[in-house]
């Protein structure tokens, strides 16, 4: 039997009452995790935690909160600044690989869709509160094709950075550091004002000239195409 000093404690932020509750209810049922807290907004998160009113192993986080609140990537930073041994898990309905891996690099340990099965997030949240650092199969998968490739096909695929500002367009680069950041084709398309189908041709576009095929590539050389 867990005693009150070994359970897990896990604290859940989403601004959905409905998420949250279900969450709640899933989490608790586990023998070694207790839920110590949910909160609707980062601010009242951090006043509890800064109150020393809760001690937090495990935050179970939303990636977006309600509009007006800080969310995403700099909702991951602050938490990490404010609640540095607090480790992170992000469930969110944008799972994505720019998503997921923009959301591991600012500091998340776990992340679930929340398309998966609850018992995924269980999982996840046990092997982080264990000590595991990075947790997403959509990613471990997208990184193992990419290691699996031939080293012949990588070499002859490899994006020169010196050659981008070349080859690409304005618009094509703006498109390519947009979808670098975790935006949709939607979020972009509307940023610009164009159409769906142009944003997503002069993505294709873009990656054909660079000799990329996948988002993971991409990332590899984000900050070159600044």
């Amino acid at each position: 039997m867990n005693t009150t000093n070994t359970m897990i404690a896990v604290a859940l932020l989403d601004d959905h009452p409905i998420v949250m509750f279900g969450l709640a209810l899933r989490l608790q049922d586990e023998p070694d995790m207790t839920v110590v807290g949910r909160y609707a907004s980062a601010s009242d998160l951090i006043a509890a935690f800064n109150a020393h009113t809760v001690r937090i192993d495990v935050l179970v986080t939303d990636y977006r909160l309600r509009p007006g609140d800080i969310d995403g990537i700099s909702l991951i930073r602050l938490l990490k600044i404010k609640m540095p041994a607090v480790k992170i898990v992000v469930s969110s309905a944008f799972h994505t690989l720019s998503t997921v891996t923009l959301a591991m690099n600012a500091g998340a340990r776990g992340f679930v869709g929340k398309e998966e099965p609850l018992e995924r997030l269980v999982t996840v949240v046990r092997k982080v509160a264990r000590g595991a650092h990075r947790i997403n199969t959509l990613l471990d998968a997208e990184a193992a094709a990419y290691r699996a490739a031939p080293a012949a096909t990588a070499k002859s695929k490899a994006p020169c950075a010196c050659q981008a500002p070349e080859i690409l367009t304005l618009r094509e680069r703006e498109v390519l550091r947009c979808f670098a950041t975790g935006m949709s084709v939607s979020d972009i398309a509307a940023k610009f004002r164009r159409s769906l189908k142009t944003i997503s041709t002069q993505k294709q576009s873009a990656y054909r000239k660079l000799g990329i095929r996948t988002d993971f590539e991409l990332y590899a050389i984000a900050d070159e195409l600044a």
